[in-house]
């Protein structure tokens, strides 16, 4: 059958940025869609694409809804479903999203920006930033004074450095084992995140810290060739499984469902800071032999460099070793 027989029901619903008038409106269109269903009529409202995505429809529907009338929505097709049709292309693919902004409120918002809000915030990173700078001078303080008195601690100065990557989860392993033994399973979900965040804010100074150390002793050679190449050496080594283990918490996250992109997030970052970490351990070592005059400038310029790049940097640690040996060995040989 076609339209021609139907009788059209004709509503005054013009675009406006008045809500008053727009529900107004939008009450007016229901209350004469209901006079027709209280005839015993059915009534189809037409509109452009989908119902449901910024249709003027939606709000008729739901007063009419409301007072008790039976409604069905009927799916079209958008305008940007179809204009992607028209491209032959998706719109999105697999993990890309789509958004949607609205400018003016986003405006509006910018607009109504509290600048005192804005400007606290900044002062409590500032103020963040300061404790944490002033925390790991303290430690450097401590550090180096223990070190320029008993230079054989050298590795217990970098131990920060050293169990980096495991510290997170050893305090996981605790808080769980804390868990099994008081039989209390919940007591995980609180422990778990302020051992994680107490940990965080010791852990870093205390890394800064053994790279302020690291630097000092490089400054006034305090610290032997050798002992310097080996820690190097050593400090790469030691991270080598922390780094399997983040391997295999990511290929896991993988698997996962949605707390699988947390997993794989928090291993990434672990493995980045342990690199930087390290990395910066050994640009400070390095700086060391330069001024030992074991190695020179640009070596020193190239290894400090493949310090940072993940695995590489191993590579590189047992390369520097080699030289370093090979110096020594051959001063010694002179002499």
């Amino acid at each position: 059958m076609g339209t021609n027989s139907k009788a059209v029901l004709r509503l005054y619903v013009p675009m406006t940025k008045k809500p008053d008038l727009s529900e107004q409106n939008y009450v007016n269109s229901a209350g004469k869609i209901m006079s027709v269903l209280d005839e015993g009529k059915n009534v189809a409202f037409l509109t452009l694409g989908d119902p449901t995505v910024y249709s003027t429809y939606i709000y008729v529907h739901r007063i009419v809804s409301a007072a008790g009338y039976s409604t069905e929505i009927i799916s079209g097709i958008t305008s940007f479903c179809a204009a992607a049709a028209r491209l032959n292309d998706s719109i999105a693919d697999r993990i890309e999203q789509i958004r949607t902004n609205d400018i003016k409120r986003s405006r509006i918002i910018m607009d109504n920006i509290d600048i005192t809000s804005v400007l606290n915030s900044v002062a409590g990173v500032l103020i963040s930033l300061l404790i944490f700078a002033g925390v790991s001078f303290l430690f450097s303080l401590i550090s180096f004074a223990v070190l320029k008195r008993h230079p054989k601690t050298y590795i217990f100065a970098n131990l920060p450095v050293i169990i980096y990557p495991y510290a997170y989860i050893l305090v996981a392993l605790l808080a769980g084992q804390g868990a099994a033994v008081t039989g209390q399973s919940g007591i995980i979900d609180f422990i778990l995140p302020v051992a994680l965040v107490l940990l965080f804010l010791l852990i870093h100074p205390m890394c800064l810290a053994a790279v302020i150390v690291n630097f000092r002793a490089a400054r006034i050679n305090l610290i032997p060739a050798g002992k310097f190449a080996n820690g190097i050496l050593l400090v790469k080594l030691i991270h080598i499984p922390a780094f399997i283990l983040h391997f295999i918490l990511g290929s896991l996250g993988v698997l996962a469902s949605v707390w699988g992109l947390g997993i794989i997030m928090f291993a990434v970052l672990i493995d980045l800071l342990t690199v930087i970490g390290s990395g910066t351990y050994t640009a400070a070592a390095i700086t060391g032999l330069c001024r030992q005059n074991v190695i020179n400038k640009w070596t020193g310029v190239l290894f400090g460099i493949l310090s940072y790049i993940y695995c590489v940097d191993v590579a590189a640690a047992i390369a520097l070793k080699v030289i370093v040996n090979k110096k020594l060995k051959s001063e010694n040989c002179q002499e």
